[in-house]
């Protein structure tokens, strides 16, 4: 297995333990159908983190304050 798909699948359980999924985070974040998982799936495990002021980095800052890990950078 992946380091991106562990850290998708900690995200998943984390998110599942708050009874969410990541789609229905990203609806009541108001990101579209998808966006949130191509996003994950883009910057899990790198040493970089999005560009400031990026809608990414606004995606991954979030996510990262609901499910308490660092995602990536």
């Amino acid at each position: 297995m992946s380091y991106v798909m562990t850290i998708r699948n900690q995200i998943r359980g984390r998110l599942v333990m708050q009874g969410k999924s990541l789609c229905a985070w990203a609806r009541e974040n108001g990101y579209p159908h998808g966006d949130v998982g191509k996003i994950v799936e883009r910057f899990a495990g790198n040493e970089r983190r999005p560009r400031n002021g990026s809608k990414s980095l606004e995606v991954i800052e979030k996510l990262e304050a609901c499910v308490g890990m660092k995602i990536c950078g």
